[in-house]
């Protein structure tokens, strides 16, 4: 069977990007290969490859979950059912936090990220570090199922991680990792929708679920947070992401949990 063929055979099971998408994955090569060859002829395990991705599709099933990656600031994510599928504006906390350690405050640097589901978020950061002073990274979650995803991502991409299993900033705290005179960067891309419309969603309702209002967990973060400024001589900066019409009540729960900070926002840059 062709790729012609094979693509035509699909179009009123999932759309053709999709298709095209699936196909030049299993065959490894690009969807504009796939136009370029169309006559180009595919192997039975290549072939039956393609129905069991086109299936899964078919069923509702996420692109990401289907071939259980993601690609995120130009690395490929493993994914699961486990952890949430990595967005591209999460791309911009990445972008951020590189920016801001190209001028060290500290002889120390350590990242933290909090919630970190399938560990993009660190791995990207420890991936393109360019920093001459000493930094680790560090990354919790509540799941022990997205640690094992994020410990496996870590290892393939080669970036040290110390991870832990725990409610939010706790099991750091608890065992008072963080020594002084240190600058800490903390990240956190915590769910952020509201119970009432998560829906059917495809992705971990632990990993998608804020409460009512979309912001517990922020809530219960910065509460957290103050045990981590009463640490002596530490200079912390916090990257998080939200939707755009939550801004003013973290900007409310910031200011009366950490007063004194000073508070910038970026708008998404991906629209």
């Amino acid at each position: 069977m062709t790729i012609a063929q094979l693509l035509r055979e699909t179009c009123e099971k999932i759309e053709p990007f999709d298709a095209e998408f699936l196909l030049a994955d299993v065959l490894h090569v690009s969807r504009a290969h796939l136009r370029e060859y169309p006559d180009h002829v595919i192997s039975k395990y290549a072939v039956r490859r393609f129905h069991t991705y086109v299936n899964a599709r078919a069923q509702g099933i996420p692109i990401p979950y289907v071939v259980k990656y993601m690609v995120f600031c130009n690395l490929a994510i493993g994914v699961t059912k486990d952890v949430m599928i990595p967005r591209s504006t999460t791309e911009q906390i990445v972008e951020l936090v590189l920016q801001e350690i190209k001028t060290p405050v500290k002889e120390r640097t350590l990242i933290i990220d909090v919630g970190t589901g399938s560990g993009c978020i660190p791995i990207a950061i420890g991936k393109y570090l360019d920093n001459p002073m000493p930094t680790h990274l560090f990354a919790t979650d509540i799941s022990q199922k997205a640690l094992l995803v994020a410990k496996k991502n870590a290892a393939f991409h080669e970036v040290p991680i110390e991870f832990f299993r725990g409610d939010l900033l706790l099991p750091i705290l608890e065992k008072r990792l963080i020594p002084r005179e240190t600058h800490v960067i903390l990240t956190a891309h915590l769910p952020y929708i509201s119970t009432e419309k998560i829906g059917n969603r495809a992705e971990p309702k632990v990993a998608l679920d804020g409460g009512a209002d979309g912001l517990d967990l922020y809530r219960q973060l910065f509460f957290q947070i103050q045990g981590l400024v009463s640490i002596p001589k530490i200079v912390l900066d916090i990257f998080c992401e939200c939707a755009p019409k939550q801004i003013p009540n973290i900007i409310t729960h910031i200011e009366a949990t950490l007063p004194g900070s000073r508070i910038l926002t970026h708008a998404d840059d991906t629209n």
